[in-house]
């Protein structure tokens, strides 16, 4: 005989409003599930929910429910969602009853994306199921159960109750570091989470979905909002975060709009040899290495401009503005004779802010630079 235990939820009728979110097309029925695992009977979905007991539905094929069944799951759990979200695969995260285990939902979208993450989620010890609880249904002894990530329920209906088609933009290397490893070269939490946005906005990311990224404690570029999330509550930094950072991100990616592809990437550096010539140069004094001390000596102003301009023309040919440059080509092209005076006019130009050190070459591998300009640099 079929027994069931009622879950602690404080909402009932979220399981219902879950399970509707991710079930199979044309799927109206639920199977309950016994206190000992086995199978139960089919029963309507609504009478499943009404019953509270714990029981299993089919899943959309473009999610992926994962469960995870060892005391680490949880951990586990949001190490998985965050590498998929990093690709613009969504996910949530639930804990499904025992201490530590858990059940991820990924929003695969693809047949081949839902393939990956499957595989990528075995390797992380969970199971791939067609069939399971959906999020928030009842454990079948009856222990707790509750929403992890997103951490309100809208927030994790929004993501699952989303097209198949439209999945998010994944973020770029440098803006997915951040969000992990923060930025010591910037002077406050908050300024880390800005530079985070405007990296997202550039991207198309949606505001939400970072917004939970960042308040997820492992990530340390979003320290600053987990303070505020600690201090003032969850809802005043959503606030904060959507009216001030977003807007903010939005309005400097509509004055600078992302570079993507070659075309762009010319007309940006014609503006920046327009911004060059109009430039005050100086003589540039820099800190040099000989015989085991440092020195200073000083660049000439015509060195530096040819520089600049060898680099910017290597940049054009490349239809980049992270060209790779190396000693004897630029040489060549800026027409300065000296190796030791490409390297030096080199150093004044990142001293100065006309282009920032990417990677070092060694040997015969050239360097790369990614240019600005000195306004560019200070913001």
């Amino acid at each position: 005989m079929f027994t069931h235990h009622r879950s602690d939820m404080s909402d009932e009728s979220l399981d219902l409003l879950f399970a509707k979110a991710v079930r199979r097309h044309n799927r109206s029925n639920a199977l309950l599930v016994n206190e000992d695992n086995s199978r139960g009977e089919w029963v309507p979905l609504e009478s499943a929910a009404e019953l509270g007991c714990a029981f299993t539905i089919e899943y959309r094929a473009d999610l992926l429910p994962l469960d995870g069944d060892s005391d680490d799951s949880i951990q586990r759990g949001f190490d998985l969602v965050q590498s998929a979200e990093a690709e613009g695969v969504p996910g949530i995260i639930w804990a499904s009853g025992r201490p530590g285990h858990a059940q991820v939902i990924l929003v695969t979208g693809t047949a081949s994306v839902r393939s990956r993450w499957a595989a990528e989620a075995a390797k992380n010890g969970f199971t791939p199921r067609g069939a399971s609880r959906p999020p928030l249904a009842p454990h079948r002894l009856g222990l707790p159960v509750r929403l992890l990530h997103p951490q309100t329920p809208d927030g994790a209906l929004a993501l699952l109750r989303r097209p198949p088609a439209e999945t998010k933009p994944r973020l770029s290397g440098p803006t997915w570091e951040r969000v992990r490893w923060g930025d010591p070269k910037l002077t406050s939490g908050s300024e880390v989470v800005y530079r985070i946005a405007q990296g997202a906005a550039a991207v198309g990311y949606e505001p939400e979905h970072l917004f939970n990224l960042l308040v997820q404690p492992g990530n340390i570029g979003g320290r600053s909002i987990q303070k505020r999330v600690k201090e003032r509550g969850l809802e005043a930094a959503r606030t904060w975060f959507h009216n001030y950072v977003w807007k903010s991100a939005i309005e400097y990616v509509q004055a600078n709009p992302p570079i993507r592809d070659s075309t762009s990437a010319r007309a940006k550096i014609a503006m920046m040899r327009e911004t060059a010539r109009g430039w005050r140069w100086k003589p540039v004094r820099i800190r040099i290495v000989t015989t085991g001390s440092q020195v200073e000596v000083t660049v000439s102003v015509s060195s530096v401009r040819r520089a600049l301009e060898g680099v910017h023309e290597i940049a054009i040919r490349s239809g980049t503005i992270t060209p790779y440059v190396s000693s004897r080509h630029l040489a060549d092209v800026a027409g300065i004779g000296s190796a030791e005076t490409v390297r030096r006019s080199l150093q004044a130009l990142v001293s100065l802010g006309w282009i920032k050190v990417i990677s070092v070459g060694s040997g015969r591998s050239a360097s790369k630079y990614r240019l600005t300009t000195p306004q560019d640099a200070t913001q």
